[in-house]
């Protein structure tokens, strides 16, 4: 196997080549021109050096040697060292990468993440030794941290576990100001996952988040741009059949599996308008005020209207009205008494919206508000996040409201027997009389309250 980087003037392309050339065209048909042979040496090996050299001869594309990698299988110090003579190239480890990414078909395991963990770390022990206080961890958490595993997150199901180990990386650094050790949180990670305006942080769960980017490709195959990747998946993965019925075999990439199996939360998501129904399944889009027809009825409905399972809505379209055939159950007559509102407009192509947008659109940020469970508006969320607010006040407001700051009486249930013989002369102060019935505070706060 020989992965190749091949350059032309100011621009690279990164080409796997595994004994021959793959090409993709507008219509994606695959070309493989394979050699065989017991070992790639003498003979064998210059024919495919004579190959990738006539490739480069009529692309234009030469091989940049610095970064091409030659991969040996099965044999000897001696074979290997002759490859790298004939063929110029280095010896390269799997997976390969493109762009920092595994290019691989099984499952996504830690050891293929590790440079986004170490990335993270990395970043994190650049921090460590700055003093910051828990304010200027949670921006960094929100602005920087969080934006390192997007690239990943778009194109990969991310594993649980790396996920976990990642999170577990920002609650230490939260709340301690280290990395490694996430004891002493003051408030659950999970209760702080959520907007400010719910009184939390703002801080984005990873796992969501991970889902949300990857509902975009999704949307590109159920009504988005024809690029390149969704004319091959549709060519080769879904054939002639529809993304909401096509079926997770069990020869397919670990990362398409992953990647149905999220259908069933894009699903309500996308809403279909009908104008002359030709791109719209009339059995398995969302476009009917019930949704999918074949979600909600029998398959037995299929052959009461006498129109085949890959039929569009075209096939009820006539002119500016529909036109459902006469009603064979009571499954279809229920159908024909809740069509939409609007009537369709055979000059007019269908439109799909995505619901949570505001826009109709994909957008990263409305997918994750759908994924998750919203929590009520906190009256206090301007109190604690206007806009000139000092970071380090609010956000020691913000635990002092939630309960959590440590004032005596909650060092108290500690039984730390050395911090009660200090106390022990003292009134014991509570959050409610340092905070809000002070005589510093209760002008104030009266006045914002």
């Amino acid at each position: 196997m020989v992965t190749e980087e091949l350059q032309a003037g100011p621009t690279q392309v990164e080409i796997p080549v595994i004994i021959g050339v793959q090409i993709l065209s507008e219509t994606p048909a695959k070309v493989v021109v394979q050699l065989t042979g017991e070992l790639l040496v003498g003979p064998e090996a210059r024919v495919v050096k004579a190959a990738l050299d006539e490739f480069s001869l009529l692309s234009g594309l030469h091989a940049n040697h610095a970064k091409s990698n030659i991969f040996t299988f099965g044999v000897s110090h001696t074979i290997n060292q002759q490859l790298i003579n004939l063929l110029g190239y280095t010896v390269g480890s799997l997976p390969i990468r493109y762009l920092g990414i595994p290019i691989i078909s099984s499952r996504l395991r830690l050891r293929d993440c590790s440079p986004l963990v170490d990335r993270v770390s990395r970043r994190l022990a650049s921090w460590l030794i700055q003093g910051l206080s828990y304010a200027g961890r949670l921006q960094l958490i929100v602005s920087v941290l969080t934006s390192l595993q997007v690239f990943w997150a778009s194109y990969l199901c991310l594993p649980k576990k790396v996920l976990n180990i990642i999170e577990q990386k920002f609650r230490s650094f939260l709340w301690r100001g280290i990395e490694g050790d996430s004891k002493g949180a003051k408030i659950c990670w999970s209760d702080i996952c959520f907007p400010k305006k719910e009184g939390c942080l703002g801080i984005k769960d990873l796992s969501s988040w991970n889902k949300a980017l990857m509902i975009r490709h999704i949307w590109i195959l159920s009504y988005g741009t024809n690029n390149l990747w969704s004319s091959w998946i549709k060519a080769y993965h879904l054939k002639d059949s529809n993304l909401w019925k096509a079926k997770t075999p069990c020869t397919c990439s670990w990362n398409w599996r992953k990647l149905l199996y999220l259908r069933p939360l894009v699903r309500p998501l996308i809403q279909h308008y009908i104008g002359n129904g030709s791109s719209t399944s009339l059995w398995f889009d969302n476009w009917h005020p019930d949704g999918p027809l074949l979600s909600k009825w029998s398959p037995r409905v299929v052959y009461d209207s006498c129109f085949p399972i890959h039929a569009t809505v075209s096939s009820i379209v006539h002119g500016d009205s529909w036109s459902w055939p006469a009603a064979m159950s009571i499954d279809l007559f229920v159908i024909r008494s809740r069509m939409p509102s609007y009537n369709p407009n055979s000059n007019v192509n269908d439109r799909a919206r995505s619901l949570p947008s505001s826009n109709g659109t994909y957008s990263a940020s409305s997918a994750l508000a759908s994924l998750r469970t919203p929590h009520p508006f906190v009256p206090w969320f301007k109190l604690v996040w206007f806009p000139q607010n000092i970071p380090r006040m609010s956000f020691i407001l913000w635990v002092a409201i939630r309960g959590r700051l440590s004032t005596r009486d909650r060092i108290h249930r500690y039984d730390l027997w050395r911090l009660l013989l200090v106390f022990f002369a003292t009134p014991t102060r509570s959050l409610m009389p340092t905070f809000f019935l002070s005589v510093y505070s209760v002008e104030p706060f009266g006045l914002s309250l």
